[in-house]
């Protein structure tokens, strides 16, 4: 019998992150991806819905950290034949997915395709971005190449990497099919203004959709350390000792990003621009058109971003502009707007002081 896209294709949703610019509200026992920040469920739960009616729930893969084992499991308690990998230790995107595709590779099949999402990320638009997806795998079925998905940028914003698009390959479904002439991590500001101008870069979502034996091949390629752990890793499979030795031999990895380690070294990609609302929800900064400071009492203060747990606690500005409050039980974060990317800096100064219990 001939097998179907849907039985082929596997959703990897990274849930890993610490989330530490989300801080005090993401803490170490309950990162980002576990937050309702933007609803009443939590960013994992909505990533879950919006790629669930795609793939098969036993197609789908959520790989974290073993701290996090307990509340993934009790999160997802409701959606039943999901995988789920703790990784004994977090060792960043390349390892965690060399790793999914040599897994799938040889429980499935070499040709079986990988759809890799974070779990932390706003999509607004998620029937669109089905389709997108629907489109991409079927893009990497046929080209045999790894399909990122470029966000049309809307700012020149310098915490992204950049796609640079090339010439239109093809259009599936409507939706159009571009190849990717190469990446550009984190630009200057004035390189970020010349590609919201040109329009010829995207914002890399993070995104990504590639057979599981072109990801074995390349990583041999171009990370031949990486694949010489994971080779050692992947020689268990199917035994006994699987897993004993997946704990003992992942932690020994090299801790590098897909991005570094791989997708910018491949001598040719696919990208297909998104219009789907997304967002990488990277800092507070980024709640600002979502949350903004319904939850202050004010007079004279505007360009604020305000978030309680409290309900029953009152906030209240006065004549206070373009700064960020978080409110929790134990801790009180208050900061300038414009230094919302580097809270981390205050996570790492608690560390020093000895204060993990707020982390």
């Amino acid at each position: 019998m001939k097998s179907s896209i849907k039985d082929l294709a596997h959703c990897i949703i990274m849930a890993g992150g610490s989330g530490t610019r989300f801080w005090p509200l993401s803490r170490a026992s309950k990162p980002k991806q576990f937050l309702k920040i933007v609803s009443n469920k939590t960013l994992l739960n909505l990533t879950i819905e919006r790629l669930k009616p795609l793939f098969k729930n036993k197609n789908i893969h959520v790989v974290s950290n073993i701290s996090t084992n307990k509340l993934i499991k009790k999160e997802l308690s409701g959606i039943r034949g999901v995988n789920f990998v703790f990784e004994p230790k977090g060792r960043n995107t390349a390892p965690c997915i060399a790793y999914m595709a040599a897994k799938i590779s040889y429980y499935h099949s070499d040709n079986d395709i990988l759809v890799v999402c974070p779990s932390d990320h706003l999509i607004k638009n998620p029937v669109q971005f089905r389709k997108i997806i629907s489109a991409g795998i079927k893009a990497c079925k046929k080209k045999d190449q790894l399909v990122t998905i470029g966000i049309e940028p809307s700012s020149p914003h310098t915490g992204y990497g950049y796609i640079k698009i090339g010439e239109l390959i093809e259009t599936y479904d409507g939706i159009k099919i571009y190849e990717s002439k190469g990446f550009k991590e984190k630009p200057s500001i004035n390189k970020a203004k010349d590609f919201l101008k040109n329009k010829d870069h995207l914002w890399n979502a993070g995104i990504f959709i590639v057979r599981a034996g072109y990801i074995n091949n390349a990583v041999k390629e171009y990370m031949p350390e990486l694949h010489r752990g994971i080779k050692k890793i992947s020689k268990s499979f199917g035994t006994k000792k699987e897993k004993e030795i997946f704990n003992r031999e992942f932690p020994k990895l090299p801790s590098i990003s897909i991005d570094h380690g791989l997708i910018e070294q491949l001598p040719s990609s696919i990208t297909i621009p998104a219009k789907i609302g997304w967002d990488d929800l990277g800092a507070w900064n980024s709640l600002e058109n979502i949350i903004g400071d319904k939850d202050a009492i004010k007079i004279r203060s505007k360009g604020n971003i305000i978030k309680k747990q409290d309900k029953k606690k009152i906030i209240t500005l006065l004549d206070i502009n373009n700064v960020i409050v978080v409110d929790t039980p134990d801790a009180l974060l208050i900061a300038n707007k414009n230094s919302g990317q580097n809270i981390k800096e205050l996570v790492d100064l608690l560390k020093q002081k000895g204060l993990e219990e707020y982390i």
